[in-house]
């Protein structure tokens, strides 16, 4: 694997939601790494040698809390927070299909980028 590729931490307690996030990331070219539950996530953030650019973590107050903490770690990662059903008025939480688009906005994927400079 290619060390250049961005790292995206999907931190999610939801299967469903964790399983299509990584399917559609790693189709994208990103290094996906996973986290069922706030305390694999910690191990994670504290042992992966990889810069993490990105994490995907659950909505409730539980993850948001941990995302906090984490960033004490990897003061450079960003945190985007998904839910199944984001309320409205809430701006800072997002429809997992939101936080794909929003993932590609952050962090370049790996193989438009590539695409990019076969063109250029």
């Amino acid at each position: 694997m290619d060390t250049n590729f961005p790292t995206i931490l999907i931190a999610q307690g939801d299967t469903e939601i964790r399983v299509r996030l990584r399917d559609t990331l790693q189709q994208w070219g990103y290094l996906v790494l996973e986290a069922k539950d706030e305390a694999d996530a910690l191990d994670i953030v504290k042992m992966h040698s990889r810069h993490i650019h990105l994490m995907l973590a659950g909505g409730d107050v539980g993850w948001k809390t941990l995302a906090t903490t984490l960033q004490l770690y990897r003061p450079r990662m960003h945190v985007l927070f998904v839910t199944r059903n984001p309320r409205e008025g809430v701006s800072d939480l997002l429809a997992p299909d939101r936080a794909i688009a929003r993932v590609q906005e952050l962090v370049v994927p790996p193989r438009s980028a590539a695409v990019r400079a076969c063109h250029a």
